[in-house]
């Protein structure tokens, strides 16, 4: 004969079953969410890195920026399909969740060792920078010193005429009056020189941004690598149900 608290008792654990078996029950279309953002996330990474461009600081510093922007949606899928541990899974669940289980390792070991690489192709970018800036500064100052040649050299009003069209792009008209030669020299070959300044500032400021964009760019991706490495080390642990096999 059952005691109205053992009936309390029974009927609160019949409760308890159904809401346990509710919740599962509306985690399975959680799971079906999760193994579609990590199917898309392998689409983008494939997206990326095919055709591979190995040995281009450029391409591997794009790509592993590109790689890290996706991470998000990688790790919000992996949570999806390992919420509510092992049970109430299709026959198919528990093989897939094991490999994906030795996956988040895997990808953590690959994230710790990209973050050397990062640092390289910066560093590597940040020389070519270098170097394409001083080649077009040189190139600059060849030409420089080339119209300050040209200018020098003139010793009539036809000649100078001819530079002035030459430097301008432009037909200038004779006028009656004579030139002062030696003056209109002297003004050209400033205005070349400030001309020259300007552009050697812009250059400067150039290189300037492109760097400052570079090391952004890095220094983000870089912490995005650690944080990212280090989840995947701890989901990697806390699936270890996922694992054993049963």
């Amino acid at each position: 004969m059952t005691t109205p608290d053992t009936e309390q008792i029974s009927q609160a654990v019949r409760q308890l079953w159904k809401s346990r078996k509710g919740l599962l029950g509306s985690l399975q279309p959680l799971h079906l969410v999760g193994y579609g953002l990590v199917a898309l996330g392998l689409v983008d990474l494939g997206e990326i890195l095919i055709p591979p461009v190995l040995l281009n600081p450029q391409w591997e510093f794009q790509a592993f920026g590109q790689v890290i922007e996706r991470v998000p949606v990688m790790l919000i899928g992996l949570g999806f399909i390992f919420a509510g541990g092992p049970e109430e899974r299709r026959r198919w669940e528990p093989p897939l969740m094991r490999i994906l289980s030795w996956l988040t390792l895997v990808a953590a070991i690959i994230f710790f060792l990209l973050l050397p690489l990062s640092v390289v192709n910066t560093l590597r970018i940040d020389r070519q920078n270098q170097r394409q800036i001083a080649a077009q500064t040189e190139e600059l100052q060849a030409q420089v010193e080339q119209a300050k040649e040209q200018v020098s050299g003139i010793s009539t009003e036809e000649e100078l005429i001819n530079l002035v069209q030459a430097l301008s792009g432009q037909e200038v008209t004779p006028i009656e009056d004579s030139l002062n030669v030696p003056e209109l020299k002297d003004q050209i070959t400033t205005s070349i020189e400030e001309n020259q300044a300007n552009l050697l500032a812009e250059a400067e400021n150039a290189l300037s941004s492109r760097r400052r964009d570079l090391f952004e760019k890095s220094f983000k991706w870089n912490i995005g690598t650690l944080i990212a490495g280090f989840i995947y080390i701890l989901m990697w642990r806390s699936t270890l149900w996922a694992r054993q096999r049963g």
